[in-house]
């Protein structure tokens, strides 16, 4: 039997959970778009679309600005920050994860 030994790591909390805000630019109402990772759908937005369709392209944009950095800690390669506890990628905080080895 092999030895596991547990290793830690940083990882921006945004892997974690992301809120941001979108303005229509139809309606010019503004909407919520949420990520939360211990979800099975993880993302989702308070436009009607996305109520509908369970898509929308607040969403996708918010996808495309959701910090990401650290996400590869979670599979085992390790990432530390400059800085201990903030993000170097958008400067906002760190989480530490645990990963087998």
């Amino acid at each position: 039997m092999s030895d596991v030994s547990i290793h830690t790591a940083e990882s921006c909390e945004q892997n974690e959970y992301f809120t941001t805000k979108f303005r229509s630019e139809t309606t010019g109402e503004t909407y919520q778009v949420r990520y939360d990772a211990q979800l099975k759908h993880p993302w989702e937005c308070d436009c009607p679309g996305f109520k509908y369709r369970k898509r929308c392209k607040h969403v996708t944009e918010a996808k495309q600005v959701r910090c990401t950095w650290g996400v590869e800690a979670a599979v085992g390669y390790p990432s530390t920050p400059k800085i201990p506890g903030v993000c170097p990628d958008c400067s906002g905080p760190t989480t530490v994860i645990k990963y087998a080895v």
